[in-house]
Parts: structure tokens; C-alpha cells; sequence
């Protein structure tokens, strides 16, 4: 696979973000739409409509505008990949994700914590999700990939580090102060 383009020179306006559960999509989505102003969609629950029903959904939701969307149903998110201006594929191990999810279900039962999302399920069945991902979406991600890797830019983040040095290395963005707009460090 050859090595993806680095930042381009102008902005993003329309940025898909795929990765396992527990990879850190969510949080890494809603970075890149706070640094570039960008609106976060979310895409449909994966348990809230059949497979035919949530592309559909996804192809008007990125029909026009600008956008950031997240998720790790590459079935539905595709019609994204076509419009993307930027790919971001989080493929970190997935023992972190194992254990990531297991943290966040452990944080969110503590009292005032927000639950996750619709159709999240138990703890056990959000680790089973985790499991499959690489037998069901792996495959779909890496042949969109080959396929568009000269058609926009593609960064593939598979460690903490990475990550770190993608946000560190974000286009500052005119109007904004320092690299996140109110001089935070990033947080992996």
C-alpha cells in the first residue's frame, strides 16, 4: 500500500473518520470539526434501520455541505468515502479497543455520566462488535482505500503516536490561536 498524501494546503470541507469501537473515532471527529468549523453529523444507528435504509441516509446527509461524520459501518458510510475530502482511518490494535470499551462502560456507570449512544447494547456485545470488525469491515476499508488513495487524501492512524502527530499537525486555520484554536495541547 503506497504511503498516504500529507496535509494538503487548503482545509478539508467534508471529512470521514472510520475505525473499530473504542478506536477513538468519536472524540477524533469532533476535534477536526472544531478545528476546521465544521459541522458533526452523525450517522444513523446501526440498530435503528436495515443496511439498505442507513446508506440512503447517509447519502443525503453528505449530498451537500461540509461535514465531519464518524462510524464503523463501512457499508452505510461509503457513499462519505465518495464525497471525502479527507479519509481518516483509526486502526489502532484491537486489544486498545478492547480495553477502551471496557473504560468507557466502566465511566459511564458511574453516576452523571451520559450512556453511549442508541443501540450500543450491553458490554459484552459491544467487545463482540469490537471482534468482528476485522473480519467484516477490515476488507471493505482497506479495497476502498487501494481504490481512492489518488482520488483525496487518506491518513491511516494506528497508535496513540499517530494520532498525536496528526493533530499536532493540523493546518492552522486563519482566525484561530494556537494549534486548537484556544491554545490546548492534544490529547490522544
Amino acid at each position: 500500500m503506497d504511503m498516504p498524501r500529507r496535509f494538503e494546503i487548503e482545509p478539508p470541507r467534508r471529512v470521514l473518520v472510520v475505525g473499530n469501537h473504542g478506536s477513538g473515532r468519536r472524540e477524533l471527529a469532533a476535534l477536526v470539526s472544531q478545528k476546521f468549523a465544521l459541522p458533526l453529523v452523525d450517522p444513523p444507528a446501526e440498530s435503528a434501520k436495515s443496511a439498505p435504509d442507513r446508506r440512503a441516509e447517509v447519502t443525503a446527509l453528505v449530498a451537500a455541505g461540509d461535514w465531519v461524520i464518524e462510524g464503523f459501518d463501512f457499508d452505510a458510510l461509503e457513499p462519505a468515502m465518495q464525497r471525502a475530502d479527507w479519509f481518516v482511518w483509526l486502526d489502532p490494535p484491537v486489544s486498545g479497543c478492547i480495553a477502551r470499551v471496557v473504560r468507557k462502560s466502566l465511566r459511564l456507570r458511574a453516576p452523571g455520566k451520559k450512556p453511549c449512544r442508541a443501540g450500543s447494547g450491553s458490554l459484552w456485545a459491544r467487545i463482540a462488535r469490537v471482534l468482528r470488525y476485522p473480519a467484516e469491515s477490515l476488507p471493505k476499508i482497506i479495497g476502498a482505500v487501494e481504490r481512492e488513495r489518488r482520488n483525496r487524501t487518506i491518513h491511516i492512524l494506528r497508535s496513540k503516536s499517530d494520532v498525536r502527530v496528526f493533530i499536532a499537525n493540523l493546518p492552522r486555520i486563519s482566525g484561530l490561536e494556537g494549534d486548537f484554536g484556544n491554545g490546548d495541547k492534544p490529547v490522544a
